[in-house]
């Protein structure tokens, strides 16, 4: 409720990390993915894209995974933080996956998504899980 912060932190290693974050949260607002808004499309295969963002002087780029209906499957990125045994920051995988979409007010996005760290091909840390109820885009 802003009453409380739980928790505070500044400076480049937290902003870069806040990019990635920012970037990987655009499947919310499909409209800041348009090539009109300065976002870079790349096909990977016939199922995968990158889309380069341009966020606080730093390039982020997604890759984003579709079905053969065209809904969104997940999202990676390599995002700035820190692994939990510690050492310095370095970039790290992260992913969000799509559990559901649904449309509210003519944008289809995700409803229900999981997100987490792939910290070792073998250890995927998943640290929050979202339900949208409702969305209003102005």
């Amino acid at each position: 409720w802003g009453l409380i912060p739980a928790m505070r932190m500044e400076g480049p290693d937290t902003s870069k990390s806040a990019a990635g974050r920012l970037a990987i949260e655009a499947v919310w607002l499909p409209s800041c993915l348009l090539p009109q808004t300065g976002a870079e499309w790349e096909a990977v295969d016939e199922s995968s894209a990158n889309v380069t963002l341009q966020i606080g002087g730093e390039s982020a780029t997604l890759t984003i995974a579709v079905g053969p209906d065209g809904r969104l499957l997940r999202a990676m990125i390599s995002r700035w933080g820190v692994l939990p045994e510690g050492g310095p920051p370095a970039y790290i995988p992260f992913q969000l996956e799509v559990e559901e979409e649904r449309e509210f007010e003519g944008y289809r996005i995700p409803a229900a998504v999981r997100t987490g760290w792939w910290i070792r091909p073998d250890y995927y840390f998943e640290f929050f899980k979202a339900t949208v109820l409702e969305a209003r885009f102005q």
